[in-house]
């Protein structure tokens, strides 16, 4: 229903009829369009940074792979096991995200440090090859756990973006990152629209059957009959006023902001 300029025209004529705080409308306006404009960006960083932490693990699962076939250490098979390394080292860093792997996550780091250091001495000492198994195992482990971290919500990151910024997120785990995306976005952006889309769908009701039965013989009446629709409940529906005013909010939002994880 939404996303299109035409249709949120048509909403705030609706709102603009009824006499609502349209100054708050404008704002509201304003950083939904803000928003808008840097949701590839925020979609993009965060799917990059996804993708680099699969190819970094997979690379990982790789390495041990190796470490555990016969012959593992010929001068040949060091070879290929130090290709792997070069392409973790092209990696580095490239999954940084806080919603992926924090870079305040010290543990993956210093893992993932250690497995490159170690990795281009790979076959030289027994004692370093055994370290070297355990790191590549416990990174793995690490990204792994990561991975399974759920996704944030592309709209609601994005308007976050607008008025903060990473360090209001890394002193908190995971799922409270995620928690404080979505308070600033309830709190901040999509509240205060509902609460006066709820007032607006309220005041349409009470000029609803008034203007019905006046359309037929007052332009004005059809007029606003017609501006009002937006707001109304269609045939045969019942959504009190609560209800048309988060869904329309919903489907605003969703319109250009839903989850498309990378796997």
């Amino acid at each position: 229903m939404f996303g299109k300029e035409d249709e949120l025209k048509e909403l705030k004529t609706a709102l603009q009829t009824l006499d609502c705080d349209m100054a708050l409308v404008r704002s509201w306006q304003k950083a939904y369009e803000k928003t808008k404009k840097q949701l590839p960006g925020v979609r993009s960083r965060y799917d990059s940074a996804h993708s680099a932490a699969v190819l970094a693990k997979q690379d990982m699962e790789l390495l041990e792979q190796q470490m555990k076939e016969p012959g593992a250490w010929s001068r040949e098979r060091v070879k290929e096991f130090q290709s792997v390394i070069r392409e973790l080292k092209k990696l580095q860093n490239a999954f940084d995200h806080e919603f992926v792997v924090s870079r305040e996550d010290k543990e993956l780091h210093l893992t993932y440090d250690t497995v490159l250091k170690l990795g281009m001495k790979a076959g030289e000492e027994l004692e370093g090859n055994i370290i070297l198994q355990s790191e590549i195992e416990n990174a793995i482990s690490l990204f792994q756990e990561n991975l399974e971290k759920e996704a944030p919500d592309y709209f609601q990151l994005s308007f976050f973006y607008l008025n903060h910024s990473d360090a209001d997120l890394v002193d908190l785990p995971p799922a409270e990152r995620l928690k404080r995306v979505e308070e600033v976005f309830s709190e901040e952006f999509r509240l205060p629209m509902e609460e006066l889309l709820t007032g607006a769908c309220r005041k349409a009701d009470t000029l609803r059957g008034t203007l019905e039965s006046e359309k037929a013989a007052s332009r004005r009446a059809a007029r606003i009959s017609e501006e009002l629709q937006i707001l109304w409940n269609g045939r045969g529906e019942e959504a009190a006023p609560e209800e048309r005013a988060g869904r329309l909010m919903k489907q605003l939002c969703a319109s250009d902001g839903q989850q498309e994880r990378s796997q």
